[in-house]
């Protein structure tokens, strides 16, 4: 997770509301699944307090913050005053600070989620710090791929397992045993729909998506004679 702001402002009192600062977090499948609260690093400038004039203690490692903005009245001609921006060095000073961030992740949150942070974005004197808002992005899953509240996996099975039927089990996100049979024969290519074994809705914790199990065969590698006379026979 980068660090970042992008929003600027003071930590409190009036003034001008700095702009928000837009950051991602990578959070795993699992934290979707069963909810979690996930540490966000971010780096971000913050005003030294009471440091003007000062290079000790609290205000070690502290710099001059950047130009202000203010606002200023010129009289361009008799009669006629202006109000115009003007930049002006700042007499306050700012230093980078590490902040860890608590990312409540909700149960069935997907990515492209907002988690909003209020006035947790760069800091600057004079201003009223903006947000930051944080959009969830998943990291990458060895077994599931998530589509909305369904989840898609692919299952290896064995040439006799295609044809005779079979018995897989495997755990789940939350570690619950999940079992993926067939009787019949199996197609390849064929996805079998198990209901209920998908994501839980968010805010409906209660109701889930489906599974969707997309079966690839292992094909042998060689067969023996007696192996190519039975299936000769049979076919």
């Amino acid at each position: 997770f980068g660090g970042g702001g992008g929003g600027r402002g003071r930590g409190g009192g009036g003034g001008k509301r700095g702009p928000d600062a837009r950051v991602e977090l990578a959070v795993s499948l699992e934290d979707m699944y069963l909810g979690n609260v996930v540490d966000a690093s971010i780096t971000r400038r913050v005003v030294c307090r009471k440091c003007a004039g000062k290079k000790e203690g609290k205000c070690a490692g502290c710099g001059r913050c950047p130009n202000e903005v203010r606002m200023v009245q010129r009289e361009m001609r008799p009669g006629m005053i202006v109000q115009q921006q003007e930049e002006v060095q700042s007499k306050e000073k700012c230093k980078n600070e590490e902040t860890v961030l608590k990312a409540h992740v909700e149960r069935g949150m997907d990515v492209g989620s907002e988690l909003t942070f209020p006035r947790m974005s760069e800091q600057l004197p004079g201003q009223i710090p903006g947000n930051i808002v944080m959009t969830l992005k998943q990291k990458p899953h060895g077994r599931f791929t998530r589509k909305g509240n369904d989840l898609h996996m692919d299952m290896v099975i064995s040439l006799k397992e295609a044809l005779l039927g079979f018995s897989k089990k495997f755990d789940h996100l939350d570690g619950h045993a999940v079992v993926v049979a067939q009787s019949k024969t199996t197609k390849p290519g064929e996805t079998k729909r198990i209901k209920r074994e998908g994501m839980p809705h968010h805010n409906f914790p209660s109701e889930f998506g489906d599974l969707f199990v997309k079966f690839q065969f292992k094909m042998p590698t060689e067969l023996t004679e007696a192996q190519r006379t039975a299936i000769g026979d049979l076919f």
